[in-house]
This record gives structure tokens, sequence and C-alpha cells, in this order.
């Protein structure tokens, strides 16, 4: 990793550049005059700044068909108007089907605000309301393992952050108008490479964050169009204790686009 990383520099990734559009163009000479044309992605993908975590790859899909958010830690903040503004663009304009909120293991964000050192800047600012929702749970992470409670942590954030989600006025606005939208809750196992669903909703119930109770947006209620679909996990339990899929998994409603 280190070899490579040294051996990388800007003019190498120019012509690496040249090569890969050479190699589209000889392959499909029409690639770029559609993708000129406009977008329509289905996805929304929400995931870490992380560099060993890039959506495409991990998906193994194609330019066109991610629309994508990144910053530290995988968060949906009402104070992030470049991600507020992209999710409503993706939501209300794109009008993608699905939405994903991509956590990941090892995830430096998680383990700045578990841990007890100040962090300072603007990281610790971005970081502030996810250290408050590890201080919500401090009881359940202070009877963990190192290892179960970084794994919960990660879990965690992407169920607050699905939930924050649900929250947003472009996505509740969608639901309202009658949109098929579901979002997901994944998790990246850096290890091993593959991506487990820890959550998914279509709007028609409240989205439960595991010791936190239900988080419907304001005004909603179980029986709401406000707040509709929650899929919990199958019966069971993971390691750190978050009830967790074994693989992906359906959620009541999640229509596929053709």
């Amino acid at each position: 990793m280190t070899h490579e990383r040294y051996n990388l520099d800007p003019e190498t990734l120019l012509e690496r550049n040249d090569e890969w559009a050479r190699e589209k163009q000889e392959k499909d000479p029409a690639y770029f005059a559609r993708h000129v044309d406009g977008q329509e992605p289905p996805f929304l993908f929400i995931g870490c700044a992380d560099s060993r975590v890039s959506p495409n790859a991990i998906t193994r899909t194609q330019a066109g068909q991610l629309f994508t958010v990144r910053n530290v830690a995988n968060q949906v903040s009402a104070q992030d108007l470049s991600g507020g503004a992209s999710i409503e663009y993706a939501v209300s304009v794109l009008k993608v089907r699905h939405a994903v909120v991509c956590g990941h293991s090892g995830c430096g964000g998680v383990r700045a605000a578990l841990g007890s050192a100040p962090v300072g800047g603007v990281i610790g600012r971005w970081l502030d309301d996810l250290r408050e929702t590890f201080a919500e749970h401090a009881r359940e992470l202070g009877e963990l393992t190192v290892e179960e409670r970084e794994a919960f942590a990660v879990e965690l954030n992407v169920r607050t952050q699905l939930a924050a989600l649900a929250r947003n006025d472009a996505v509740r606005s969608a639901w309202e108008a009658g949109s098929e939208l579901t979002l997901h809750g994944w998790v990246y196992d850096l290890e091993q490479g593959r991506l487990r669903e820890v959550a998914a909703t279509d709007g028609s119930g409240p989205v439960i964050v595991p010791g936190a109770g239900s988080l419907l947006p304001p005004g909603g209620d179980a029986g709401s169009s406000g707040a509709r679909g929650w899929t919990e996990p199958p019966n069971g339990h993971s390691p750190s204790g978050v009830r967790a899929d074994s693989g992906h998994r359906t959620p009541a409603r999640s229509p596929e686009r053709g």
C-alpha cells in the first residue's frame, strides 16, 4: 500500500485517465455521448469519505448509477448545506428510487467520536452530534469489549443517520407525494469486503434506533403517512448487542427500476 501511495503523482493520474477514456470509447463509442444527455441514477449513496471505501468499486456500479454524497463518518446533518442540497437534488429532481447510508468498519470518525481525547478544528465540530449520540448510549457502550464497542458504534451511527434522512424535508415530501423511495442502512466490512444491510424503511412506519425508541419525523406517528415503513432486522443479536441482519434483505416495499 505504501509503495502504491508514494508512486502516485498527478501526471500518473492524468495518464490513467487518458487510457481509461480511450478504452471506454473503443469498447462503446457512444459511452460518453450518453452521459452528456443527462443522468437518471436509481440510487443516492451517502457514504464516508474514507479512501478505502469507494462506492462504485464495492457495488460494481458504473458512472451514472450512483449519486454520491461523502463526508467524515457518513453523517446526515441539518447543518450540512452541501449534503442537504445533494439529498434534495437526488430525491426531488433526479427521483432516485433508493437512498443508502453506508458506514464501515474501522471508521476514523467513529473512533474519534468514541474517544476521550479532544478533537479540535472543523473535524471536532463536525463530530459533535456523533459524540452526543454515543453519550446517549454510554451504558451500552461501556458494557462491551473494545472491538464490540466500535462495531456497535458504527452500526448505531448508520441507523441514527438513516433516521435523520427519514426526517429530511425532501424525503418526507417525496413520501407524502406517493414516492416509493426506500431508505437503506448498510455497513461495509473492510476486512471482508462485504456489505451488510442493517436497516431499511419505505416510510410507512417509525424509524427505530436500538436503545433509543422510535425516531419519528416531526408530527409523525407509527400509523401516519408522515413516517412510513421501518423494517427491523430478523430475530437475533450481533456480538456487539445491536440487532443486525446476517445478509441483505428486502424491505416491506422496495420496487426495482427496470
